[in-house]
């Protein structure tokens, strides 16, 4: 059965991601949303980063605040 889904994020879209690791935990960053999934019954999104382009991209949980 194909469902879709209303997200509140799309693909291409600038938004922010809060880190938790520490050093950096509570920091906020700028990024565009590369790419959504769902994997195991949770959304994940592969971010990229503006101020490191250099960096790899990373894929979080998507939670919404």
């Amino acid at each position: 059965m194909d469902q879709k889904y209303q997200l509140p994020f799309k693909v291409g879209q600038t938004t922010e991601a809060r880190c938790l690791e520490d050093g950096y935990r509570g920091a906020w960053f700028r990024c565009k949303i590369q790419e959504i999934s769902r994997r195991g019954g949770h959304w994940s999104a592969l971010l990229q980063y503006f101020d490191y382009p250099d960096e790899r991209q990373f894929t979080f949980l998507i939670s919404e605040f």
